[in-house]
């Protein structure tokens, strides 16, 4: 496959998940007059950017070096967990307990892109195969 088309089509796919999840998740949030809507769009654009790198960098890696998609994927993986924790966490910690909800405002779009790096990307090294 070409690298650019992979490269387009695992944008494509990540853009209309994330699209559709946000547009479900806001408006969930919006019915219930949630706190968490502010935090909603950095928590989608944070996993939108950065699963578009990772994915991205392992599409590239895997034509050159694909014994290396595991690391830059798990490396990736935990860049995204650190940089939540660094930038978005302290706004959660600063209440006594973070509500299911807060959580899931930041697991859903973190679980959506996880699953959509791993299925896209097991798609495209299968190809290579």
């Amino acid at each position: 496959m070409n690298l650019y088309r992979a490269i387009g089509l695992f944008t494509l796919t990540l853009a209309v998940v994330l699209g559709v999840s946000y547009t479900i998740h806001d408006a969930v949030l919006t019915s219930s007059a949630s706190d968490n809507l502010v935090l909603l769009p950095g928590y989608y654009l944070m996993n939108a950017v950065f699963g578009l790198c990772i994915g991205v960098l392992i599409i590239y890696l895997s034509q050159d070096r694909p014994d290396t998609t595991g690391f830059t994927f798990m490396g990736g993986s935990l860049l995204k967990l650190v940089i939540f924790f660094i930038f978005f966490f302290p706004e959660l910690s600063d209440q006594e307990t973070v509500q299911k909800s807060q959580f899931l405002t930041f697991f859903i779009p973190y679980a959506l892109t996880m699953i959509v790096e791993v299925w896209y990307l097991i798609r495209f090294l299968n190809k290579q195969s």
